[in-house]
């Protein structure tokens, strides 16, 4: 499994000339999009694969490949989904109603802004109707790491239920993007991060759905590093 820009992704490697490719399957049934994040769990005795799937607004589902090793040229390997699992464990919230507050695909969606060299992942929540919306701008920390389409139930809550617009940037620096835009955050730390972080939320308000007024940030590890220096550069922007 590797980061595939913003996305998770299998992927195969050619011994032969190096060559790597994502391995393309899907374990919806309706069809999942080209960023949904899937990863390899472990490789069964018989040569298959256990895998999952999952999308910003979709819990993750645990599925099968037959020997997706010996591909012989196709380009699309045949899942069998295994399970399909809850948004949040029901023993720690037994008392909600999860197929009501976490219903997979409804309540909120999700768009990639992409912006070279940077991309972000915006969450929206369905039925705002013309109302503005505030924003949670969510740098990763790291600074070495990203934000994938993964589902996370505490941000699909606070879209789906809180109303509020969710951004993960994935600035310069995140893995996934290449050599050249990891490395280039080196020395740079503060400044060229900032700058993505900005632009990012800057094109999230361009889509005229944000409340430029109620644009809040917050992070851990480096995205807290970030958030601070996003609320000093940038008082006007971060509330």
């Amino acid at each position: 499994t590797t980061q595939w820009g913003c996305t998770s992704k299998v992927v195969l490697i050619s011994l032969d000339d190096g060559t790597v490719s994502p391995i393309k399957f899907d374990l919806s049934d309706n069809g999942c999009s080209e960023s949904a994040s899937q990863q390899l769990m472990c490789i069964t005795g018989d040569g298959g694969v256990v895998v999952t799937q999952s999308e910003a607004n979709r819990p993750t589902l645990l599925g099968y490949l037959q020997q997706p090793l010996r591909m012989n040229g196709k380009n699309t390997e045949t899942s069998r989904l295994l399970a399909d699992l809850p948004p949040i464990s029901s023993t720690s919230c037994s008392s909600l109603q999860l197929d009501t507050w976490f219903k997979p695909g409804v309540g909120y969606s999700y768009r990639i802004i992409s912006e070279p060299p940077i991309q972000a992942i915006l969450l929206v929540p369905e039925n705002h109707k013309k109302d503005m919306l505030p924003l949670i701008v969510v740098p990763h920390g790291g600074p070495h790491s990203c934000t994938s389409t993964i589902y996370v139930p505490s941000y699909g809550f606070l879209c789906k239920h809180g109303k509020y617009a969710i951004l993960h940037v994935n600035y310069r620096g995140s893995s996934g993007f290449g050599q050249a835009a990891l490395e280039s955050l080196a020395g740079n730390a503060g400044s060229l991060d900032v700058i993505d972080v900005v632009e990012a939320t800057r094109q999230a308000i361009k889509s005229g759905i944000i409340d430029p007024d109620r644009v809040g940030i917050c992070g851990g590890s480096h995205g807290g590093f970030l958030a601070g220096h996003c609320i000093g550069q940038h008082p006007d922007l971060f509330k």
